[in-house]
């Protein structure tokens, strides 16, 4: 996926800034996904040719006696960790030794050879948790070939155009950073909403949609979405689309048991327009939800991937899964709607298009 080279030319002007997310190259390749057939539901291993397979078979009997050996080790540590937390009442060392043992009966069963790159990609940890549900993993950080922007010095606000200024927050000091060491979920989530609002129309199949969008970050969080993260911009400005906070939001009583604000959570996901929605819910994390029909959801996380659900309980298992995989989410939820920045309120539209005049 070519994309423009990211240099400080990008703030000259408020028109450099939307070429730059324009998304042309992501949106060709989503679109080129509704040109070839449903996508499958599951990963299958790729077909080797004759030598790949001696080759395979060579590997394995030179390696055999130590990966077993590793194996067992691995397993055995894994349940010493997993004891242990058992004993001081941790779940993240349960969770730990738990992926240690399951990580040494995959590395037992399957052999390093025979396991598919989209399987190594894939932490026993999110297996685990969302089984065949998870449809297309993403990883929260910067994508390879994202170099140059989160490389790039610190540009200070002051030296940019009064224009540019009016449409970014950057972090609040004054000074424009890129990189960082903290996760990208909050500009993967945008571009992701945006990529997908670009193209929704384009496409039959809700599901091949999404996964086709989901792809886009399946290595990570391109040069937009980094973008998105450390310069802040106004996104109605700069991509054109917007957040809407909507009245329904859930919020868990003091005394109320975790599995029914669960249910309770569900319940209002089912009653969501279709759509895609920020939502709240995980501590200083952003995850989006895509309501296709009344049996179809699904769940974009950047620290886990694409989920698929088909109904109310489904969409509750998920976010028991999700309070396990996180020890813990906040007591309230609540949901944005993400659309074309000039479908919402006037006060917003009449801002958009006086600074697209500008």
């Amino acid at each position: 996926m070519s994309v423009m080279p990211f240099s400080t030319k990008v703030f000259d002007s408020l028109a450099n800034m939307q070429q730059f997310l324009k998304g042309s190259s992501a949106i060709k390749e989503i679109l080129a996904a509704s040109k070839a057939a449903t996508a499958p539901a599951e990963v299958k291993p790729p077909k080797t040719g004759t030598l790949d397979g001696i080759w395979s078979i060579v590997w394995i009997v030179i390696t055999e006696p130590f990966a077993l050996s590793w194996a067992v080790l691995e397993g055995a540590i894994g349940i010493e960790v997993f004891a242990l937390g058992i004993i001081m009442g941790s779940r993240s060392s349960k969770r730990d030794g738990y992926e240690m043992m399951r990580d040494g009966w995959y590395f037992l069963c399957r052999g390093d050879v025979f396991a598919p790159k989209e399987w190594k990609e894939l932490s026993w940890e999110k297996i685990d948790n969302f089984g065949k549900n998870l449809l297309v993993a993403c990883h929260n950080e910067p994508a390879p070939g994202t170099q140059d922007i989160c490389t790039h010095p610190p540009v200070d606000y002051k030296a940019l155009t009064e224009t540019v200024r009016k449409v970014i927050w950057g972090d609040g000091d004054g000074i424009v950073r890129f990189g960082g060491s903290g996760g990208k979920c909050r500009g993967i989530e945008d571009w992701f909403a945006y990529l997908y609002l670009q193209t929704r129309a384009k496409f039959s199949d809700p599901r091949q949609h999404v996964m086709a969008v989901a792809k886009i970050f399946e290595k990570g969080a391109p040069k937009e979405a980094v973008f998105l993260q450390d310069v802040f911009p106004n996104l109605a400005v700069c991509l054109g689309i917007d957040r809407e906070l909507i009245g329904r939001f859930v919020k868990r009583n003091q005394q109320e048991e975790l599995p029914v604000f669960i249910d309770k959570t569900a319940r209002v996901f089912g009653s969501l327009k279709p759509g895609i929605y920020k939502v709240s819910g995980i501590p200083k994390h952003a995850i989006s939800f895509i309501k296709s029909s009344a049996n179809q959801f699904y769940l974009h996380d950047p620290n886990i991937g694409l989920v698929a659900a088909h109904s109310l309980q489904e969409i509750s298992d998920l976010w028991k899964r999700l309070d396990d995989y996180y020890d813990g989410l906040t007591g309230v939820v609540r949901f944005q709607e993400y659309g074309k920045a000039s479908s919402f309120s006037k006060k917003k539209a009449g801002l958009y298009s006086t600074l697209q005049g500008a």
